[in-house]
């Protein structure tokens, strides 16, 4: 993912190109590397942790996680359920009520 140093920044966050309104959209989460001292994202760094997928909700949010760094690997562990947005979640909402587990490698 970058520059490999034992002591790197990352950041989780959604990142989009495009204007937001109200903090969406946020149907894609990535990791970045953060660059220091400036604190400025290292672009080619930058990494699809969740993205929306065509069958589903279209204003799904990847932006409620829990985090932590695995005590033994080191590793970044990431807990999310997508967020059915505004419309709040009810059996129809189109966004399962799943908590998914991501492991992130982080480099050497």
């Amino acid at each position: 993912m970058g520059q490999g140093d034992a002591d790197a920044v990352f950041r989780i966050t959604n990142i989009v190109n495009e204007p937001v309104y109200g903090c969406d959209p946020r149907t894609t989460l990535q990791i970045a590397e953060i660059a220091e001292p400036s604190l400025r994202v290292i672009r080619e760094s930058i990494t699809a942790i969740e993205t929306r997928q065509p069958d589903q909700y279209e204003q799904i949010r990847f932006s409620n996680f829990a985090r932590y760094e695995d005590r033994e690997t080191g590793n970044i562990v990431l807990l999310m359920t997508g967020c059915p947005g505004n419309q709040g979640r009810h059996e129809e909402c189109g966004v399962e009520p799943h908590a998914y587990r991501y492991e992130i490698v982080v480099p050497d």
